[in-house]
């Protein structure tokens, strides 16, 4: 499922919700929507206590009273988001789990309540993107937004990164699908939509060993602009911002060039030990980025 769902029926969004009161991004975004288009959310936390979990083997029914007592009390918690939220959309339900990683619990909920969307609280108001949060960005059955910004403002300039060359053993599709998604989104929020690709300049490949020609580099971009011009003909776009640079350094750049709300990239699996080493752009933009950022997972079966 996507945004780009079907007008028929409510946008079903799964919204992942951090234990304890407050407003989080994921919140704030959620009545973002609700105001645009017909919403039907489903507030979801997972909770856990390592510490209790290593008593439980220890001693007896207590440790279940406990468990039960957390459970109920973000229960309840939850269940005030949902009256909150009930005048503005359709909070169908409240799930809370006693759950770690909490990644595969929104994972699975998501797949349960066929989301067509999932908000996920910003990673950067923790130590930055874990290995969970990615196993939410690239497994998760719908494109993931995770909120950055906590204003609650409407999206208005929406940048889409695309790589038509399809780097990386990307899947040719993802771009199509990325567009979609910024397509949709921009009609949705009445946004303007700006493309960004990057393609290698003479700093990419600058080795005591290799300095790429001028003539090269010209070369390359000519390459890279007519593939880029071919991909986006069927779209409308605002602006496309051709960039001789690294991807995550462009795509930061020219979000903040254009002041961006929303970004829009494919997140691949960590599959790669150059990944594990260098971080996936997509982890970079997320943790270093001001604005919210949507990622298509790649290997789910959306692109």
């Amino acid at each position: 499922m996507s945004f780009t769902q079907s007008n028929s029926r409510p946008m079903r969004v799964l919204t992942a919700v951090r234990p304890g009161k407050g407003e989080t991004p994921s919140l704030t975004r959620l009545k973002t929507f609700s105001r645009t288009t017909d919403v039907e959310a489903l507030l979801y936390c997972a909770i856990y206590d390592p510490h209790l979990s290593s008593w439980r083997s220890m001693t007896s029914a207590h440790d279940e009273d406990v468990m039960k007592f957390l459970i109920e009390h973000e229960k309840s918690n939850l269940d005030a988001l949902k009256r909150e939220f009930g005048a503005t959309c359709r909070c169908c339900d409240t799930c809370v789990e006693w759950q770690h990683p909490a990644s595969t619990g929104i994972i699975q909920a998501a797949k349960k309540a066929n989301a067509d969307a999932v908000f996920l609280a910003s990673s950067r108001l923790t130590q930055g993107l874990d290995y969970h949060d990615w196993d939410v960005l690239t497994q998760a059955p719908a494109p993931v937004l995770v909120c950055n910004s906590i204003e609650p403002k409407a999206y208005r300039r929406i940048l889409v990164a695309v790589d038509p060359t399809h780097a990386h053993q990307k899947a040719a599709s993802i771009d199509t699908q990325l567009l979609n998604e910024a397509s949709a989104l921009a009609e949705l929020f009445n946004a303007e939509t700006h493309a960004v690709h990057a393609y290698p300049n003479s700093r990419t490949y600058v080795t005591p060993e290799m300095i790429v020609p001028q003539e090269v580099i010209e070369t390359w971009r000519e390459e890279h602009q007519a593939a880029v011009e071919t991909l986006l003909e069927p779209f409308r776009i605002e602006d496309v911002h051709l960039v001789a640079d690294q991807p995550r350094a462009a795509i930061l750049d020219t979000a903040k060039k254009i002041d961006a709300d929303l970004i829009v990239i494919g997140a691949s699996s960590r599959s790669c030990i150059a990944d594990l080493i260098v971080g996936h752009t997509a982890e970079y933009v997320i943790n270093h980025c001001e604005c919210d950022v949507l990622c298509l997972p790649a290997n789910s079966g959306l692109a």
